[in-house]
């Protein structure tokens, strides 16, 4: 989230929609690079929450559901903000795993009133079993603006060949391409009723208005102007909040021991955590949601 006061402070001072759109979807595909992050996470805890902050830019998350595991963020800039609720996702395969939080991420600019949407794509890790671990995004990002009636669909690594498949490919792993299109108000009203809507159709389309490139690691170009180079932009540092809910993740007693690396009594406090969340959840399955009190 660092370079989401760069990108969209940027685009908050404007009133173009097709640039606020470009600047929204390079923060989304630039702050993929800065949390990613190979240790196996600890399982929220739901109730739990963070508070912190970017550029004086305050951050809020709240873990909202437990099974299946939600989140919900909102972050607020001059002139802008984030709203977005994912979903964590997995799926394994014979040599690979791909995680997806599935949800919406809204950045909203006030003084113009536009509103990006972002589906966002896949994260893989491959090599499990056999081959050469590495990690990679696929599948597709969809960046949206309903009001103006843009849409961006990117793929991933596009020029991607099968296991079977012969030859080199024409492009790096890491390549994605997309174009810039002013689309019908009917693929709009599509979008709620598929998730992973495919790109617009040319019977879509009411005109073409730009193309995106790039590398997601090191660059983002849109219709050959650079927007993005990594060795360029600086993401500014997170603070923690120096008050913070008593709910608060940092207050964790599993994290609080393996950040003094102990991770024996990390392990123990874990485990004693998430016997806790299994038997809340056994309790809300038995007596229903809390009810209302009327005063």
């Amino acid at each position: 989230m660092g370079l989401a006061p760069v990108f969209l402070g940027k685009a908050a001072a404007l009133k173009d929609p097709v640039e606020q759109l470009k600047l929204a979807t390079c923060w989304f595909i630039s702050h993929q690079i800065t949390f990613i992050e190979m240790e196996k996470p600890f399982n929220p805890i739901l109730g739990e929450t963070f508070q912190g902050w970017i550029h004086g830019c305050p951050i809020y998350m709240e873990q909202i559901s437990h099974h299946p595991p939600i989140h919900s963020l909102l972050m607020l800039g001059e002139g802008w903000k984030i709203e977005s609720t994912l979903e964590a996702t997995i799926q394994l395969k014979l040599n690979s795993g791909a995680g997806t939080f599935v949800g919406n991420t809204v950045v909203k600019f006030l003084e113009s009133g536009t509103e990006v949407t972002i589906r966002g794509n896949s994260g893989e890790l491959s090599g499990l079993t056999f081959g050469t671990r590495k990690f990679n995004f696929v599948g597709a990002t969809r960046v949206f603006d309903r009001r103006n009636r843009l849409a961006l669909f990117i793929r991933h690594n596009p020029d991607e060949k099968g296991f079977f498949s012969w030859g080199k490919q024409k492009t790096p792993e890491d390549y994605l391409q997309g174009n810039i299109v002013r689309a019908k108000q009917s693929y709009f009203s599509a979008l709620d009723q598929n998730y992973n809507i495919g790109a617009p159709e040319e019977a879509d389309i009411d005109e073409i208005l730009g193309e995106m490139t790039g590398e997601w690691p090191t660059y983002l170009k849109f219709d050959k102007t650079m927007y993005y180079e990594v060795d360029k932009e600086v993401p500014y540092a997170l603070d923690y909040e120096k008050y913070p809910l008593p709910s608060d993740c940092n207050y964790r007693e599993d994290v609080i021991y393996r950040r003094l690396r102990d991770t024996v009594r990390s392990q123990q406090e874990k485990e004693r955590l998430e016997e806790i969340q299994r038997g809340d959840r056994k309790l809300r399955a038995a007596h229903g949601p809390p009810k209302s009190i009327d005063f």
